[in-house]
């Protein structure tokens, strides 16, 4: 009998283990998120602020939204093509504040909140995931490996980090 309640223990271990760890994957990637894509902005507006004016014209915008494109389907699953002169004309137009034509950094960061949430659909799929399941998870794996012990060690941190990752999208509601 204190075997079944051994076995009982290292169960209960290993659920903790994995409770933990997709708490801490759903909660990291939330949280990294708004952060690693606002990088991502700054990166596109400062490579392209060639006049260093702090702020972009047209033409610096245009490139600035093709670096950004460019930067995220280098990383993401699938491709997307940048929005449509018009859309970029009808986005700035929402959020060029003094009217300028121009953006300012903090009406470009607004600009590239707008283009996310109402724009293609990878940045649906890297707010869906793609940073919490490359990025996350094969550390939270190992980790809850090393909680739960025992029999668990054996198994692979992919797999582990698979289970794991699918086991945050039914939770996460994705």
């Amino acid at each position: 009998m204190p075997v079944e309640k051994k076995d009982d223990n290292q169960v209960l271990k290993v659920i903790a283990g994995v409770a933990v760890g997709i708490g801490f994957a759903v909660g990291a990637g939330v949280l990294a998120y708004p952060y690693v894509f606002r990088i991502a902005c700054d990166k596109a507006f400062d490579a392209v602020d060639e006049d260093k004016s702090g702020e972009l014209d047209t033409a610096e915008i245009s490139s600035a939204i093709l670096m950004l494109y460019n930067h995220l389907n280098k990383r993401l699953p699938g491709w997307e093509d940048p929005p449509s002169k018009s859309k970029i004309k009808e986005l700035v137009k929402l959020v060029d504040h003094d009217g300028n034509n121009r953006l300012n950094r903090d009406e470009w960061h607004e600009f590239c909140k707008k283009l996310k949430d109402n724009g293609p659909t990878f940045f649906r799929r890297f707010t869906g995931g793609v940073s919490r399941d490359v990025g996350i998870l094969p550390a939270v794996a190992k980790t809850s490996k090393q909680m739960a012990g025992g029999i668990v060690s054996a198994v692979p941190d992919s797999v582990v980090a698979g289970v794991m990752s699918t086991a945050s999208k039914l939770v996460a509601g994705i």
